[in-house]
């Protein structure tokens, strides 16, 4: 079974830990995320430790192909975001295997 986590999700978490109002646990989300996000926009790299690393990666602008028509397109430069997990991480999820 496959569930994505959203950012509420998260929240709840917070509030079942630590007993946080929802207002304060929504915030301190928002403000965690954002936070990843700014590292990786001006650092480009965010290591967790036991969790694992962002790495910003920087795609050049190149030529694609419409999968339905064939066509060449042009694909603009843009960046993206690479994750390795950290060795522990890949150990809890195998831990239940």
């Amino acid at each position: 079974m496959t569930k994505t986590i959203k950012r509420e999700d998260l929240s709840n978490a917070v509030i079942a830990k630590t007993g946080l109002a929802v207002a304060e646990s929504k915030t301190m989300v928002d403000d965690m995320l954002d936070l990843i996000g700014a590292a990786l926009h001006m650092d480009g790299q965010v290591k967790l430790r036991s969790f694992g690393n962002f790495t910003k990666l920087s795609k050049a602008e190149r030529i694609g192909r419409n999968p339905k028509t064939g066509e060449n397109a042009t694909v603009s430069a843009r960046n993206s975001v690479s994750f390795h997990a950290s060795k522990m991480l890949i150990a809890k999820m195998n831990a239940d295997r």
